[in-house]
């Protein structure tokens, strides 16, 4: 049981991973357009999707930082143990 729960632990992290990374690159690449993909649903959603929109510049230094958090966090799965 212990193998298996590893096992998905390891896999859910690699999905954050992924998830921060493609989100954080989509952010670089159209900081607006993917702002306003989220417009939708209840009221503090749209206000939020509408602010993002409108700084973009702010946007893509989320971007950045999300790109960076999921490379760590794949850094921290893969790294090697140290050998001491």
């Amino acid at each position: 049981m212990g193998r298996r729960c590893a096992m998905w632990t390891k896999r859910i992290k690699d999905i954050i991973a992924m998830l921060l990374i493609g989100d954080g690159a989509l952010t670089l690449i159209a900081a607006r357009n993917h702002a306003l993909l989220w417009r939708f649903g209840p009221e503090g959603l749209r206000k939020s999707a509408s602010w993002q929109s409108e700084h973009p510049l702010f946007m893509r230094l989320e971007g950045a930082v999300s790109i960076g958090l999921g490379v760590l966090l794949a850094w921290w799965q893969y790294r090697e143990p140290s050998r001491s």
